[in-house]
């Protein structure tokens, strides 16, 4: 499951600092339109990873762009030298990483959404025109060691609700679909209860606002969730960062229940249940970053509750000068050796 960490707009912060391992985050803030729940002040932007390629003892960069989805990869052949540009194949290859990106989509035709392979898409939308992008996608990287991350880029949709309202929902030409799109417009209208609109289910709407924003980035806001399935093999003491330090010992605290926003006009519920992240309908959770371990690890901007003891000092503690600082002076509790073996140091 899961949590949250608060950092600040802009600004860069450690996640993962292991000895071969290191992930920072730029921190983006939340424009008022897609404030909903726990995604309320900041969320996960670009992320960066440093690793260890064990044969040539060079450092590899892989930045993952939040808004356009791409990955790049850097080489530093040096400690203290400068990235240099360098393609991803090969360079992967060569330090035993593995990247596999994972695309969303929806089918109308039965409002079946999920997760596919990137090479499966194409296929997938030659067979079925009622298949649906959704532009939701996810990265599962493996490390040589044997550390394992996922980074989810998320979404939220918010569709022009004037938009719907006014569409000809027989254009869907799917009974589900149509169905969906005429319950929204009824609800939207104040002609149907909010019990009835969310009856229709998580990947019925999820698919119809795909439908609606189709890509449109200014009805979208994009972030990153990370999961950190393993941190193998290294023990606790060897890994630190806002979400490394309680990641594997002592025992992960619980989260408590996130409250949602209160009631309010029907049109103003509709856009809060609108906000729900696409990864959410998808059963990928949303909305927060996490370890395969629930813990509660949320950094007030205001420095008033730190990380409810799952982290060390300030949060400010955690804050580097750039998105690809990972060298052992980037932050106070950087673990990273870059690719120097203990006793070489």
């Amino acid at each position: 499951m899961p949590y949250e960490v608060r950092g600040e707009p802009f600004r860069y912060f450690n996640l993962v600092s292991a000895p071969h391992l290191s992930v920072v985050a730029q921190f983006l803030p939340v424009p008022d339109r897609f404030v909903h729940g726990k995604i309320t002040d900041t969320v996960l932007g670009t992320l960066h990873i440093a690793t260890c390629n064990a044969t040539t003892r060079h450092t590899l960069g892989i930045l993952f762009d939040v808004f356009d989805g791409t990955f790049k990869c850097t080489l530093r052949t040096t400690p203290g030298s400068i990235s240099t540009p360098v393609p991803c194949a090969a360079e992967l290859a060569a330090a035993g990483v593995t990247v596999q990106r994972e695309l969303s989509g929806c089918r109308l035709s039965t409002m079946e959404c999920g997760l596919n392979p990137e090479e499966q898409i194409a296929a997938i939308e030659a067979d079925d025109d009622s298949f649906v992008r959704v532009h939701l996608e996810r990265f599962n990287i493996s490390l040589a060691s044997g550390a394992r991350l996922s980074f989810v880029r998320d979404l939220i949709d918010r569709p022009d609700f004037t938009e719907i309202v006014q569409f000809d929902c027989s254009r869907l030409k799917w009974p589900r679909a149509v169905r969906a799109c005429e319950v929204t417009q009824a609800y939207a209208q104040g002609e149907a209860s909010l019990a009835e609109w969310q009856a229709l289910g998580k990947n019925d709407r999820a698919a119809l606002f795909a439908y609606f924003t189709a890509g449109n980035r200014s009805k979208q806001l994009s972030f990153h969730n990370v999961n950190v399935d393993s941190l193998a093999p290294y023990a606790q003491h060897e890994v630190h960062g806002l979400l490394g330090q309680r990641a594997i010992s002592p025992a992960p605290m619980k989260q408590p229940p996130v409250e949602q926003p209160g009631g309010g006009k029907e049109q103003s519920e509709l856009a809060a249940q609108a906000s729900t992240t696409i990864s959410a309908a998808l059963g990928l959770g949303g909305g927060g970053v996490g370890t395969s371990s629930t813990i509660r690890a949320t950094v007030q901007a205001d420095g008033q509750q730190q990380g409810e003891g799952a982290i060390a000092g300030s949060y400010r503690d955690y804050q580097v000068k750039w998105v690809s600082s990972h060298g052992p002076g980037a932050f106070a509790h950087s673990r990273f050796t870059e690719c120097i073996d203990d006793e070489r140091k």
